[in-house]
């Protein structure tokens, strides 16, 4: 008879990481995190703070 193997939870990710400087979103382990002059900043806001104008 084969032991049943046991099941793990996924951890659950109640906690962020980082805070953006920006706009107060939480940065979760996985997510874009950019830090620029000593700031934290989401994805989103630092796409939308410092993308190049054409």
């Amino acid at each position: 008879m084969n032991p049943v193997p046991e099941r793990r939870a996924e951890p659950e990710e109640s906690v962020p990481i980082f805070r953006c400087d920006d706009c107060g979103e939480g940065i979760y382990h996985g997510d874009g995190a950019f830090f620029i002059s000593g700031l934290v900043y989401c994805e989103e806001c630092a796409e939308f703070r410092f993308r190049r104008l054409v």
